[in-house]
């Protein structure tokens, strides 16, 4: 569920990493009927989808002047979130508070139940838990870090970040009026600031970097062969020849995984190939 945050409260409701489809443009509907001007929060598909409505909705070009995009590497559906539920135990009925991300960097899921147990499975390791894959249309996007947005930001996974125990983050500013926002943030002291360097910035996104930029040509030549729509692109990644045994090679095994896992034999088989413990 969407909703337009106006308090500092119902901000930090809100806040945290959700790893499963959200509709966002639904909150679209209350827009125009809200007193004042909004900052829209939302992952690159997000932002793209907004910015095609903009283009030919002034009204929304002039209510939502600056957009703020996660730098993502796409997400699985709700399955997976019952199904780790049900790993640890629990009953989705039962849940009181769930959440993807939390305590701390890279952080936990946690579940905390309606009679009081909490469960904490370790981020990003649980993602190898189930046999579930990223959505379809995830493994085909081109935008890793928020290309469209006014600000884009993620985790920073840098050795140098990692180590010092502080959560912190990548924040990009692609504006010149976002950058004014950033450095008047960080004149007035409300953020700490470290600097990093383009390098550092790629190394630090390199996986999915190499998905989204590299790898795509080869796996939108294999979802060609395969009859499988895709979406058209104007350009956002590499025309790379190589690399398509590699993607059948993935395609085959998300295949595999997904159907052991409908078996409920994921987590078996995972354990002898020493993927899940």
């Amino acid at each position: 569920m969407s909703y337009i945050a106006s308090t500092k409260s119902e901000l930090l409701e809100a806040q945290g990493s959700k790893y499963c489809p959200v509709t966002t443009l639904s909150a679209l509907r209350t827009l125009r009927e809200f007193p004042g001007k909004i900052a829209w929060v939302g992952t690159p598909c997000q932002i793209a989808g907004l910015r095609m409505i903009q283009e030919d909705n002034p009204v929304l070009r002039e209510k939502i002047p600056f957009t703020i995009a996660n730098f993502c590497g796409g997400f699985r559906d709700n399955r997976e979130a019952r199904r780790l539920s049900s790993l640890c135990g629990v009953k989705f009925q039962n849940i009181k508070n769930f959440r993807y991300r939390g305590d701390g960097q890279p952080g936990f899921m946690r579940i905390e139940t309606t009679d009081g147990e909490c469960h904490k499975l370790p981020y990003p390791d649980y993602a190898r838990w189930t046999g579930f894959s990223k959505l379809k249309r995830c493994r085909l996007c081109v935008d890793a870090m928020g290309e469209l947005a006014d600000f884009s930001c993620g985790d920073a996974w840098l050795p140098r970040f990692l180590n010092t125990g502080i959560p912190w983050s990548i924040l990009m500013a692609r504006s010149e009026a976002a950058s004014n926002i950033l450095q008047e943030m960080k004149t007035a002291k409300s953020i700490i600031v470290e600097g990093i360097s383009v390098d550092e910035l790629k190394r630090s996104q390199h996986d999915n970097l190499q998905s989204k930029k590299n790898r795509q040509h080869a796996r939108r030549r294999l979802f060609s062969y395969l009859k499988i729509r895709m979406p058209v692109y104007d350009g956002g990644y590499k025309n790379i020849a190589g690399g398509f045994l590699r993607e059948l090679r993935i395609h085959c095994q998300y295949l595999v995984c997904s159907f052991l896992e409908q078996l409920r034999l994921y987590q078996f088989v995972a354990a002898l190939l020493g993927r899940y413990r």
